[in-house]
């Protein structure tokens, strides 16, 4: 009783259950629970086995009843496993049950258990069993009721054969008649009792010879999967068989010897067929590929050996069965020629034979793509399809079958006669659910990509070798105007190209390829150029290794006699293998500056990819090296071998200027690029760019001017010029000429392609566009501040060296971008807005830098309204005074952290008096006008046009060619000069009618020692920043001082007192200057006192001032004691003081070199030099270079020819006085001479004018100058 309390409380308990259960009427279903629940309870031992057994014993009588209790004890014995104590109640219950049980009950309990379970309850026999068993399947299945067909004795098998043939005509997989003749062969099969596996043979044979008809499909899914693969099977064993029993070696070889033949027209193997049909079953499922793999010949091991073999002997034997890469036309014939006979036709038999690619190629031919892409991953880094055609051909096939339709929507014609659409035709069937298949494109769209690139992963090493299909994808690609096909292009089309020779598929993939960023193209090629290296395909391997042969007989062969000849032959090479023979170019062929006109001569037919290629391997050149090794020891000198390249780049883009130069300049930029992080230059960090030389070189060669280091007197005043008055003078006309189309190729890569191409953070951090010209002046005009901030680093002979490195670099650039253009508002595009404030403030430039390159783009000062130049007035004086002078640095510190002070031209004292010294509009003028502005060089073109015309006179044939240019370059002159003058004039207008900028107040005229005050703001904050930039600037500042004075019209003795003053202000940075800092210094020196050159001829003298300042003079002797004394004498003062460092000898030398023709002036200061000519030489005469300079002085004989003039002041003395400090040098130099001449001589010219009684020496207020650099 408590048991059954128990159960019903369960019941209960579960209530959800019970209810499903006993609230329906079937009574199944409640006997099911029942006896469910009493067995859970008893194998978990909460109800004895006695009560249970009486409990199902009661029910056994009724047969319904019991059949259901077995069915439960049965999925006991599944749930439970086997050696646990559940399982042994279970089979003590099954055990107990048995015992009472009829002959009817036990043929049940035993057809509801497994052979296991009555092993253990020991029914049965387990051996005993086991042997009925099999004999009795035995009989079952395979004893057959044999028939002679000859004698007719079963006509079944006729009738399978009628239905059968009768099926190959449905070559739908789903027509409905199909499954009328399934059902027909299955009743014949049971009517006249058929062997099932004789009827899969049969229709296995049968679909061989209809290879195509998917009815037999649909009829072998009504077998075993396991029959259908042992009879295609056998079939594949048998092929191999019967070679082997026939002397296989002798028919393999027979085959293998017409392999070529064979692949080459598309011929079948003789188990074409079984091919398809075995791939068609693997497409529809009827078996899975393992089950199948392994009746195919040859096994895994050997099949892996084989292209280990191929890839040991592939550059053995490409020579002898490779067309792709034979490019002299004939083969090249060895010595081992049968060897490498013997070796192709082995590797062909083994290919030609191999069943497993056969069926990877029928997959691909029965549009099974993904079963042969299962295949091929299983051997990938294995397989390779090389040598094996058909592959490749089915793949192509594959491919093309996919484009044809986009290919006819693009392009109604063709060039190609495409082969005949039955070659072609893929099946795809809508209705296949079993494999992936492909369809022919419609549209270009993300799942078409996907199966393209899928495709290409696998095909694009061999689609070099099907140009037409190549050229076909190539073009629907770009076409597509889909931007997601931009990896299917760059990943495998264009490292496709070196597996065919196609120069049509280069141009197109080069129109694609030319609309992207150089970033993208080169990153590309950096991709491509790897594949090289770490590629398995024997077929990239063996063209690479061939190139490298014919490239290097190429090098070998090619001189100045047959450039032309073997242009074409490289042209070649190069088209399809553009990655090998450019790096070999590189490597081997730029070494020898002999070599580099041929080479770039050589390139002429080359394609742009190849070109473009070509400046990327160069670029990469250039990094693999640092600094250091750019250079010789110890020397700022580039090594031989990086000149060479240098000038093969320039040479390079000069004559092929389409070449997108925007990856050369971004190196360049990244070079030069100063970053917050490496602000200052440590001791061990070079401080060498010798791509510095490229830039230069580079200019130089596309735009044809030339940067002349040591300009002659007459090439230093066509600086004042046009551009074709200074390429006369320089005699650089006819190579301007020669690169006017490179010229225009650099301008529109300025102005057009790169115009908005460089992003940059500005000082919000906000991302801005600025052009590229702009961005690589600017970094080099921090670089070159950059070295100045880090002097006390650095050895300052070589940073000397490369500061003029960089000034040059600077104003070369700057000439090439206004030689490009006429019209400052051109200009000016390529600048941001407000660039001065842009480059002083943000990037740190200098002042007189920055207006350096931007000056041009301003409006010219004659057609600015009033309002305007008051704009551009207050404009330039604020940023001028943001400028703070302490300190500089160029980039903002992310810490706020300030660089160490550096010495300034323009110190604190000058600017806290500056504009109350020097008008705002004055000083804005000066910044804003430039040399051409304020002088034309009249003499020196009315020179130049005489000798062009006395030229013309002598050929006067106007057929000739040389006459010709010497006509256009006579009338350019012309207009030029007309132009020039009338320019001036308007300026000279506009500078008249601003007089009272220039003029200087009588209360200002009269304050002791203004004069000074003035011509040290002058000097410093105006003359000489700009006169250290370049030789022009420098004869600006002269002509601009002479201007000012003309204009002006100041006491008269101020033509004298300003021009002293600021010679002495600039004179003293001789000190520190730089060479070409040295040179500038001289010639503004030498212009400044021209009008003083005549000092001994009264008329002439008289008639100079007139002329420099519009002033005249009513006495002679006391002016001229004046410039002797204060003037020529205390320069040769200066010079006497220039001898404590290398440096300060260096830039005295050049200063006297640069003024000879007008110091010295008399025998008494030229004694003086040649005694510090003596001294110099005497303790830096172990310097080649100075010895030099000294000899070619001769000063000796300019003594006797000098005028003799004996000064005041005795110079011996003066150079003999103790000088230890700076300040007390300029105090003692021109101290003397001054106060007489000012009382005597400058007295009013007018009635209401009176100079005061005494006036102390104007050097005693004088401030400190800036501080030396050394």
């Amino acid at each position: 009783m408590s048991d059954i309390l128990l159960i019903t409380q369960e019941l209960i308990n579960d209530v959800e259950r019970t209810i499903n259960y006993f609230t329906v009427s079937d009574p199944r279903r409640k006997n099911k629970f029942i006896y469910q629940y009493l067995s859970d309870f008893y194998l978990k031992q909460k109800i004895p086995l006695d009560k249970v057994i009486q409990f199902f014993r009661n029910i056994q009588q009724n047969e319904s009843s019991f059949t259901i209790l077995l069915e439960n004890l049965y999925l006991c014995t599944m749930v439970i496993q086997q050696m646990s104590d559940s399982r042994k109640l279970l089979i003590q219950l099954l055990q107990s049950l048995a015992e009472r049980l009829t002959q009817t009950q036990k043929q049940i309990f035993f057809d509801n258990f497994d052979e296991e379970v009555l092993w253990e309850c020991g029914f049965v026999q387990q051996d005993t069993f086991s042997q009925r068993k099999r004999k009795i399947n035995t009989d079952i299945n395979f004893c057959q009721n044999k028939f002679w067909s000859m004698k007719d004795e079963n006509e079944g098998y006729c009738k399978l054969m009628v239905e059968i043939l009768d099926a190959s005509k449905h070559t739908d997989f789903y027509d409905e008649e199909i499954q009328q003749r399934i059902e027909n062969i299955i009743h014949l099969i049971g009517y006249f009792d058929l062997d099932p596996d004789r009827v899969v043979d049969i229709i296995i044979q049968s679909w061989i010879e209809y290879p195509y008809s998917l009815s037999y499909v649909k009829i072998l899914k009504q077998f075993k999967c396991i029959s259908v693969c042992q009879f295609l099977g056998k079939r594949f064993e048998s092929i191999v068989q019967t070679l082997s029993n026939n002397n296989n070696i002798s028919i393999l070889m027979t085959k293998m010897a017409n392999a070529a033949q064979v692949l080459q027209t598309d011929q079948k193997i003789p188990d074409h067929k079984l091919i398809i049909i075995t791939a068609t079953a693997l497409k529809y499922k009827l078996f899975e590929v393992g089950n199948i793999w392994k009746y195919l010949q040859p096994n895994d091991q050997d099949f892996s050996k084989i292209f280990e073999d191929l890839a040991d002997e592939s550059y053995k034997c490409y020579k002898s069965f490779d067309k792709l890469m034979q490019i002299e036309g004939q083969r090249d014939q060895r010595n081992n020629n049968d060897q490498s006979e013997k070796l192709k036709k082995d590797l062909f038999g083994q290919q030609l034979y191999n069943q497993k690619l056969w069926l990877m190629q029928g997959l691909i031919h029965i549009n099974a793509f993904n079963i042969f892409q299962e295949l091929y991953k299983s051997f990938e880094g294995i397989i390779d399809f090389t040598i094996f055609l058909p592959i490749k051909s089915s793949l192509a096939d594959l491919i093309e079958w996919m484009i044809d339709p986009l290919h006819e929507q693009y392009f109604n014609k063709t060039l190609f006669k495409s082969r005949s659409r039955e070659q072609k035709k893929f099946v795809y069937d809508p209705n296949c659910t079993t494999a992936f298949q492909i369809k022919q494109l419609t549209i270009i769209d993300e799942d078409a990509i996907s199966i393209l690139n899928e495709i290409l992963t696998i095909f694009s090493p061999y689609i070099g070798e099907y140009p037409l299909v190549f050229h076909k994808l190539c073009k629907v690609l770009i076409n597509s105007q889909n931007p997601d096909v931009q990896p299917l292009i760059l990943d495998h089309l264009i490292p496709g190209i070196q597996s065919g020779e196609c120069l049509a598929i280069v141009i197109e993939l080069w129109k694609f390829l030319g609309q992207l960023d150089f970033r993208k193209r080169f990153d590309c090629y950096s991709k491509w150029k790897d594949i090289h290296q770490f590629s398995t395909i024997n077929q990239t391997i063996r063209a690479a290794q061939l190139t490298k042969e014919h490239i290097r007989n190429f090098f070998n062969k090619i001189d100045k006699d047959n450039k032309e000849k073997m242009m074409i032959k490289f042209a070649k090479l190069s088209h399809n293998q553009p990655m090998i023979v450019m790096n070999d170019l590189r490597r081997n062929r730029l070494d020898t500056p002999d070599n580099n006109f041929v080479i770039v001569h050589a390139l002429g037919l080359a394609t742009p990819l190849s070109l473009d290629i070509l400046q990327f391997i160069l670029i990469q050149c250039l990094c693999d090296y640092n600094d250091e090794s750019k250079v010789r020891d110890k020397d700022i000198e580039c090594r031989y071998w990086f000149k060479n390249i240098a000038y093969f780049i320039a040479s390079l883009l000069r004559k092929y200027y389409t070449i997108d130069m925007q990856g050369l300049f971004a190196y360049l930029i990244d070079v030069f690029s100063t970053y917050q992080s490496n602000q200052q230059i440590s001791k061990n960090e070079s401080i060498i760019k010798p791509e510095m030389l490229i830039l230069r070189e580079l200019i130089e060669k596309m735009t044809g001017i030339v940067h002349i280091e040591d300009l002659t007197p007459q090439q230093i005043q066509a600086l004042a010029g046009g551009r074709y008055i200074q390429l006369e003078t320089t005699s650089q006309t006819n190579e301007f000429r020669r690169s006017r189309k490179s010229s225009s190729a650099l301008e529109q890569f300025f102005w057009s392609q790169t115009i908005n191409s460089q992003k940059i953070l500005n000082q919000n951090n906000q991302e801005e566009v600025v052009s590229l010209a702009f961005l690589m002046l600017v970094v080099l005009c921090q670089q070159r501040s950059r070295f100045i901030l880090n002097y006390h680093n650095q050895n300052l002979k070589p940073l000397a060296a490369l500061y003029d490195n960089f000034t040059c670099s600077i104003n070369q650039l700057t000439k090439c971008l206004l030689f490009q253009t006429d019209k400052p508002t051109h200009y000016a595009q390529l600048f941001p807005e407000n660039p001065i404030e842009r480059m002083v403030i943000d990037f740190k430039l200098p002042f007189e830098i920055a207006f350096h390159i931007v000056r041009y783009s301003y409006k010219s000062l004659y057609n600015m309204s009033e309002e305007e130049f008051q704009e551009e007035v207050e404009n330039i004086k604020s940023i001028y005074d943001k400028i703070d002078p302490k300190i500089m640095y160029i980039n903002p510190d992310i810490n706020n952290q300030q660089l160490p002070q550096l010495p300034l031209i323009c110190h604190t004292y000058v600017k806290d008096i500056l504009w109350t010294i020097i008008n705002p509009e004055f000083f804005a003028i000066f910044w804003l006008l430039s040399l051409d502005n304020i002088y034309v060089p009249q003499a020196i073109y009315d020179q130049q046009l005489k000798w062009l015309q006395e030229n013309i006179n002598k050929n006067p044939d106007t057929k000739d060619r040389q006459s010709k240019q010497n006509q256009k370059a006579f009338e350019k002159l012309q207009n030029e000069l007309d132009n020039n003058i009338k320019r001036q004039e308007q300026f000279d207008k506009f500078l008249r009618d601003k007089k009272q900028v220039f003029s200087f107040k009588e209360v200002d005229q009269a304050k002791e020692n203004y004069h000074i005050k003035f011509a040290q703001c002058l000097s410093q904050a105006c003359l000489l920043p700009r006169i250290l930039i370049d030789p022009a600037e420098a004869i600006y500042c002269a002509k601009f001082v002479q201007k000012m004075l003309q204009i002006g019209k100041p006491r008269y003795t101020y033509t004298f007192y300003v021009p002293k003053e600021i010679i002495y202000f600039t004179f003293t940075y001789l000190q520190c200057a730089t060479e070409e800092e040295a040179s500038n210094v001289s010639i503004f020196i030498q212009q400044l006192i021209i009008p003083y050159a005549n000092w001994n001829d009264e008329t002439k003298f008289k008639n100079d001032l007139k002329n420099y300042f519009d002033t005249t003079i009513e006495g002679y002797d006391k002016e001229k004691q004046y410039i002797i004394q204060n003037i020529f004498f205390k320069m040769a003062s200066f010079i006497r003081i220039l001898k404590n460092n290398e440096i300060q000898v260096r830039n005295a030398l050049i200063f006297l070199k640069r003024v000879q023709d007008i110091f010295p002036p008399t025998q008494q200061i030229a004694e003086h030099i040649k005694i510090y000519l003596q001294d110099v030489e005497k303790d830096y005469g172990h310097i080649q270079d100075i010895k030099t300079q000294i000899k070619n002085f001769h000063i000796e004989d300019k003594i006797n020819t000098l005028p003799v003039q004996t000064p005041k002041t005795n110079l011996n003395n003066t150079a003999q006085k103790q000088v230890p400090t700076n300040n007390e040098k300029i105090k003692t130099i021109g101290k003397t001479g001054d106060v007489e001449y000012d009382e005597q001589n400058h007295k009013d010219q007018t009635e209401d004018k009176q100079a005061p009684k005494k006036k102390k020496s104007h050097d005693k207020e004088r401030h400190p100058r800036r501080l030396d650099k050394t």
